[in-house]
């Protein structure tokens, strides 16, 4: 994620490979990390996405026509939400943390130059990823699951009341390729879009506990996990549900694997790791 952050490199990359489609995955996609380096967090998701652009509209000038380009932006931009059914892409972007701030600035930045600069364009905005590969253990999914392997109870960081939505990693994947092959479409330039399951998001202690119960079926002893009391905790009352009908409309997305699937594809991952 570090080379984005070069205009040189990044820029010389794009002319030199010359993409017809370019999916901008880099980025400091941990809130803690970015939180103990917010400078370098700006610098890797707004100016290292400020870059990619730069790439697009220099390339657009040696083809005939310009590059599709998809970004990915983060359903944290809008924060918690309260009693709204479900956040629409137009629900405001409340989240102020350095990583909500820095992926609401490269989210906003790179549909305005793709509107300016006539660059198909689109910023997504989907939940939180799990499955194989993702190496970060302080995550919900991966915590969990290796509480479950040790047979340990997983210390929350909360009340586990936080309701967060969930999509497995091969699912974010379709909604980026995608968008990639709609990017084209008039009505999807320059716009943000939500990729999220239907109905409920769970509640963290709810996601623990499915967990849980897959890796009780495949033999492992996973504990209770431990609480912190209620209205305590860095997520107390957090709420957050998007509203993917737009997504839907557009590509005719829809996740395809199962929870219980997703979960036991990754719990597979980890313990081929231990």
């Amino acid at each position: 994620s570090l080379a984005v952050t070069s205009a040189e490199s990044t820029v010389g990359a794009i002319l030199e490979a010359e993409p017809n489609v370019i999916i901008h995955l880099a980025g400091i996609s941990h809130i803690n990390e970015a939180q103990a380096g917010p400078f370098r967090a700006f610098d890797v998701n707004v100016i290292g996405t400020l870059n990619v652009m730069r790439g697009a509209a220099k390339l657009k000038n040696t083809k005939l026509y310009p590059p599709h380009v998809v970004v990915a932006s983060s359903n944290h931009v809008y924060g918690s939400h309260p009693g709204m059914s479900a956040r629409t892409e137009e629900a405001p972007l409340n989240q102020l943390d350095i990583y909500g701030a820095s992926k609401h600035c490269g989210d906003v930045m790179v549909r305005s130059l793709g509107l300016a600069l006539h660059i198909p364009t689109v910023a997504l905005r989907h939940v939180n990823a799990y499955g194989p590969y993702n190496p970060h253990e302080s995550h919900i999914t991966n915590a969990a699951i290796l509480a479950a392997i040790k047979g340990e109870p997983l210390r929350l960081r909360g009340d586990g009341s936080a309701r967060k939505g969930y999509l497995y990693a091969d699912d974010v994947a379709a909604s980026y390729l995608l968008l990639a092959q709609h990017a084209c479409d008039l009505n999807v330039v320059g716009r943000a879009l939500n990729a999220a399951d239907l109905g409920e998001p769970p509640s963290v202690l709810e996601w623990v506990m499915a967990i849980n119960s897959v890796a009780e079926e495949k033999g492992l002893k996973p504990q209770p996990p431990i609480c912190l009391p209620a209205g305590q905790g860095e997520q107390a009352g957090y709420f957050e549900r998007l509203d993917a009908s737009e997504l839907r409309k557009w590509t005719g997305w829809s996740p395809q694997t199962l929870i219980t699937q997703g979960i036991e594809k990754t719990i597979n991952w980890w313990r081929a790791r231990a």
